[in-house]
């Protein structure tokens, strides 16, 4: 009677454990959305460990998938009230089996995650395929009679199945299974309680490889998954500078003497020397050699402490490749960056980085993400508070050592905002100096053209323009047009 107790209950379990095996993907797979809105980016550049990230959905998915398969099994106890005492003296063994299964599963899933980062979530494609791998693991264990090894490997090679499959091998241990089991696959019986910890431990630790070898460098030393930032190679830049602005090339040299100083309060809070990046271009047939793309030509510039740098320039000069060099989302293909903080002492704590792109999660409001930012920062609660209350460039800046670099379309918001202004222009800095100083070097006259019906209005016209504009000079007249200029 408490073998068929035993057997009934397991095939109950063997109906709904696959179906909660489908819940994984669709639970544990926001990672992907995260980074395709580089969400994850985001929060790296701000100083968020990686394992605080991935740890930190743990705590929500584990918990929500735990609830599910919980409730599950509480269901199955109640429509199975003949169990009732072989469920009672199995209950620790089945709460320790399902935490450790579910723990490894949901980080089985942030592999999946991880690996497909670049392509669609298919949360329903791969809900499927741990449905029918749970489900031919059972098939296959029950043609085969259960036989204990083909059982055990099962166990211990298919996540997905091995909720069950540790539950049968723990309910062969009973006083009329001895002579089956014998006395070492009854101690080999027990060991298999860990086998989903065992899981949960080796996708942790193939999670750490794959942030270490494929993601972006590490702003700080992760203190769990030990992963330290790495320093990046340094290569020339193959052009010679031609035909600079003397501007241009004095900020050059100031920018080369900062790379050559040893770090110091003086020392500029960003330095970007000789940035050149190049993107492969596309291929008009497979035997075809792409022709490389030159994004940026040997951009150098410095932001000093408490200054704001504008970056100014239209579509396709290069202002985005290049914030995405200093920020670490692309590796310059020559040239280097050096940031306050982060070479030759210690690691940059992080860095504020506001993106073109929206990288914000549609559930909070915008005091919400700021509030999640301040937390990534370590800020306390009272300081968060009043940074969040504030929202200003310039006082965040100004009397501190940091630096602000902002890219624009518009010369009016650069002037409201910023110290000095650098032009790119087809990726290479054309000018670069104080707003005043480039409106005196590059500004040029307006010119006011005017028509008039009546040649009546002209002199009347003319004295009104120099009341108005008193430097302005008559350039040129007809009859059916009259223009100033000044």
């Amino acid at each position: 009677e408490h073998t068929s107790d035993e057997h009934g209950h397991l095939n109950m379990a063997s109906f709904w454990i696959p179906g909660m095996a489908c819940f994984t993907p669709y639970i544990s797979m926001g990672s992907i959305g995260d980074y395709k809105k580089k969400v994850y980016f985001q929060l790296r550049i701000s100083g968020l460990y990686p394992s605080a990230y991935w740890f930190g959905q743990a705590l929500v998915d584990i918990p929500l998938y735990l609830l599910i398969l919980l409730l599950m099994q509480i269901m199955d106890y109640i429509f199975s009230p003949e169990e009732s005492e072989f469920i009672i003296q199995n209950l620790a063994v089945e709460t320790l089996c399902i935490i450790g299964y579910v723990s490894s599963l949901v980080f089985l899933t942030y592999v999946i995650s991880f690996i497909f980062r670049h392509g669609r979530k298919n949360s329903g494609i791969w809900s499927f395929f741990f449905l029918i791998v749970t489900l031919f693991s059972i098939v296959a264990n029950y043609l085969n009679e259960h036989a204990f090894l083909g059982l055990f490997l099962c166990t211990i090679l298919i996540p997905p199945f091995t909720l069950i499959g540790v539950l049968l091998i723990f309910s062969e241990i009973s006083p009329d299974s001895v002579d089956y089991l014998g006395p070492s696959e009854q101690q080999v019986a027990f060991l298999t309680l860990l086998i989903p910890y065992l899981h949960f431990f080796i996708f942790l630790f193939i999670l750490r490889c794959l942030e270490m070898k494929f993601r972006k460098k590490s702003m700080r030393k992760d203190p769990v998954f030990r992963i330290s930032p790495r320093s990046s190679a340094v290569f020339p830049n193959p052009e010679k500078p031609e035909g600079e602005d003397e501007d241009v090339q004095m900020e050059r040299r100031r920018t080369a003497d900062a790379v050559a100083a040893p770090d110091s309060e003086e020392k500029p809070a960003i330095v970007a020397s000789c940035l050149r990046k190049e993107y492969a271009g596309r291929k008009k047939n497979c035997f075809a050699k792409g022709k490389k793309k030159v994004a940026t030509r040997n951009v150098s510039f410095c932001v000093k402490k408490g200054e704001v740098l504008g970056l100014l320039g239209h579509n396709g000069a290069g202002k985005s490749t290049t914030i995405k060099m200093i920020t670490g989302e692309t590796r310059p293909t020559s040239g280097q960056v050096l940031l306050a903080g982060g070479s030759g002492g210690a690691p940059l704590g992080f860095l504020g980085y506001c993106p073109q792109e929206s990288a914000l999660w549609p559930s909070l409001t915008v005091r919400e993400h700021l509030e999640v930012s301040a937390a990534v920062k370590g800020l306390r609660r009272a300081d968060a508070a009043a940074a969040i209350a504030r929202q200003l460039i310039r006082a965040s800046v100004r009397n501190a050592a940091r630096g602000a670099l902002l890219t624009t379309h518009s010369m009016a918001e650069a002037e409201a905002v910023c110290d000095r202004v650098a032009v790119m222009v087809s990726g290479s800095l054309r000018c670069v100096g104080s707003i005043q100083h480039l409106k005196s070097k590059f500004g040029r006259d307006y010119l006011l053209e005017m028509k008039l019906k009546s040649l009546a209005q002209l002199e009347a016209l003319h004295c009104e323009v120099l009341r108005l504009f008193p430097q302005a000079a008559r350039q040129e007249r007809s009859t059916p047009a009259h223009s100033v200029s000044s």
